[in-house]
């Protein structure tokens, strides 16, 4: 531990800057480097101003807004679609059901025969029917 310790006060021990350093960093501020400027570069530093960058997020902002809009309204129309096919299907059913029901009532007709209900229905009243179970 001792030997890092020293490597670091060796390492960040103050030291004085050489005689010309003050005359190298004026030089090197006074003179600018030529910047090349070109069309996206241009284009991008738009974008620094504050004002730019808010035009910017309210844009994209309205972007997300539109999209959002536009998938809600696409799940409505497909939950109209559901809720319509629903119906549909809830009338075919009942429909099939009275067919059904009209087809039992003849078969049972021709049969000579009491509905299944109906059936039900007469043995609850026959008397008979409590001396058969005991």
């Amino acid at each position: 531990m001792n030997r890092l310790e020293d490597l670091l006060k060796n390492a960040l021990r103050r030291k004085d800057p050489s005689p010309d350093f003050a005359e190298r960093l004026l030089a090197r501020i006074t003179v600018a480097p030529a910047s090349k400027s070109d069309g996206l570069q241009t284009l991008f530093s738009l974008f620094r101003l504050p004002k730019m960058r808010w035009l910017a997020a309210g844009v994209v902002t309205c972007l997300f807004v539109w999209i959002g809009i536009v998938q809600y309204r696409k799940y409505q129309e497909v939950k109209v679609e559901g809720e319509l096919a629903k119906t549909q299907v809830m009338f075919a059913l009942h429909i099939a059901s009275t067919k059904l029901n009209l087809v039992q009532k003849v078969v049972l007709e021709k049969d000579n025969r009491e509905p299944l209900r109906d059936r039900k229905k007469a043995n609850e009243d026959d008397p008979r029917r409590i001396y058969e179970k005991n």
